[in-house]
């Protein structure tokens, strides 16, 4: 199963200090490359932000634009 998350439950996770819950439950959490810079690095003097970039269950993936998946007939 593929798991995409937003940076709230990241940081949440990694601020109780218990963030290898997730991967005990699922193989890996896809964020977007927006989501990593958001927690990560403009995050970066918050508590959170080092273990969610050390994390080696999370792999991140660029979105792709918008205007592509219109193209290709999905719909926002």
């Amino acid at each position: 199963m593929k798991v995409v998350s937003n940076g709230s439950p990241l940081i949440a996770l990694a601020r109780t200090e218990h963030p290898d819950l997730v991967p005990k439950l699922y193989k890996n959490i896809v964020i977007s490359t927006e989501v990593c810079n958001e927690v990560v690095i403009a995050g970066a003097r918050l508590r959170g932000a080092i273990q969610v970039a050390r994390a080696d269950w999370i792999q991140v993936t660029p979105l792709p634009d918008a205007k592509d998946l219109i193209n290709e007939g999905h719909w926002l």
